[in-house]
């Protein structure tokens, strides 16, 4: 079931029961106040914390896709009485509008009804103030649910114009219904800029693997990642980064391809670190910041070549920023994002070296394992010549020895597996 915000800033709430213990006579509504204690969040959300629940404790609904991420689950839907103590008597409301749509089934109206205020932008201030402004909605937004039993329910596209909780305009919300046949992959909607199109949550290429660990996931900027893994737990894969060895997906992290005869002028220019002191195969860490000295991100840059940089940070604005950049000096160079094409794996810890011996091929013209220096990348491949073509680097956060392996997608699973296989009997967690 797919409740669909037209036009964008239009608040409509959200009721379901239990087909099955209405045939029962049990009017056991969907309870916000049970699905907050159970899902230890203000809304349910998509992942592991998706779930509403009836009085009884039982799963109602769970949250499939949400493009928006701010809703409501305290307030009830709005009724007579709101409107009536501000001074709007007869005003029509969600409570009523429920009250008219179930009679029908046989369920008994309310003068106010809990609901889930999809859409709705509030929040508990300072001074334990419920407060709500303009929704974040924008046309097209939606907020997709799975049905987990029979179910009977009931939506009201919120009427009110008395506050700024509909953005001052009135419009509709469009509900659609799909077969259980249908597959969704749950999703948060991620949004590179704030005028860009929504992007739902992904898969990083390691995810058949990871997943197959653990179904702790948390979504990190557009992609799902492991958030703690079955057989260790985060105090276990903490020791391990610090006493043996960990591999943690950094997908996620942005890349872009910096090529031209003036790329390096493009990144002196953006970077506070002297770029033109950076070597073929050298690895460089720097902040990327305004003219006045503002920061935009951090991360590192990669030399591959006389004019080949790979710039790696946690923003898509950053590739946006150089492009401006070198627009406006007018430099040829080409800045290509190169996120999806290239997934890494970080191996951290005191054997990640050893690990990585066991599994990376170098040619001769390239550095091994062992004499990759700190902050070196070689050019490698999986196992032996005829494997997969990999970049392997001494890098970092963790403050240990580590190293992060580069891949196409294609290859994320093998590399994945090689890696847990060769560090199994070190302690990889």
């Amino acid at each position: 079931m797919q409740i669909i915000d037209v036009d964008g800033r239009q608040c409509t709430d959200f009721q379901c029961f239990s087909a099955r213990k209405l045939d029962r006579g049990i009017q056991a509504p969907l309870d916000v106040t049970t699905s907050r204690t159970l899902m230890g969040h203000a809304y349910s959300m998509p992942g592991l914390h998706a779930k509403y629940y009836d009085q009884d404790c039982e799963p109602l609904v769970e949250v499939i896709q949400d493009t928006v991420g701010r809703h409501d689950a305290f307030a009830m839907a709005c009724a007579a009485k709101y409107y009536d103590e501000i001074g709007y008597p007869g005003h029509v409301n969600c409570s009523d509008n429920f009250n008219d749509a179930l009679a029908p089934h046989g369920i008994a109206g309310r003068p106010g009804w809990m609901a889930v205020n999809l859409f709705f932008n509030t929040a508990i201030d300072a001074h334990g103030v419920l407060i709500s402004d303009e929704p974040w909605s924008r046309p097209g937004d939606y907020v997709l649910f799975r049905a987990l039993t029979d179910l009977v329910c009931v939506n009201s596209a919120c009427p009110d114009d008395t506050s700024p909780a509909n953005g001052w305009y009135l419009s509709d919300i469009h509900v659609r219904t799909y077969s259980g046949a249908e597959k969704f992959s749950r999703a948060v909607a991620w949004r590179p800029m704030p005028d860009a199109e929504p992007q739902m949550t992904k898969d990083t290429a390691f995810h058949p693997a990871t997943s197959a660990r653990t179904r702790n996931m948390v979504e990190y900027r557009g992609y799902w990642l492991p958030n703690a893994y079955a057989a260790a737990g985060p105090i276990e894969e903490y020791w391990a980064c610090r006493q043996k060895a960990v591999a943690i997906d950094l997908s996620p992290l942005r890349k872009f391809e910096v090529t031209g005869p003036d790329a390096e002028a493009l990144m002196q220019y953006t970077l506070t670190r002297d770029v033109k002191k950076l070597a073929v195969g050298q690895v460089v860490y720097s902040a990327m910041c305004y003219e006045h000295g503002g920061m935009i991100d951090d991360g590192t840059l990669f030399r591959l070549g006389r004019d080949n940089f790979r710039w790696i940070g946690g923003d898509d604005f950053g590739g946006i920023w150089l492009r401006q950049q070198a627009e406006k000096l007018g430099l040829k160079v080409m800045v290509r994002s190169s996120t999806d094409q290239l997934h890494n794996l970080a191996v951290q810890g005191p054997n990640s070296r050893e690990i990585l011996k066991r599994i990376i091929w170098t040619a001769p013209t390239q550095a091994t394992v062992a004499e990759l220096g700190w902050f070196r990348h070689t050019v490698a491949r999986l196992k032996d010549f005829s494997g997969a073509p990999l970049v392997v680097s001494r890098t970092g956060y963790t403050g240990e020895l580590g190293y992060e392996i580069f891949c196409h997608p294609k290859d994320a699973v093998a590399v994945y597996d090689a890696v847990m296989e060769a560090g199994a009997d070190l302690g990889i967690r």
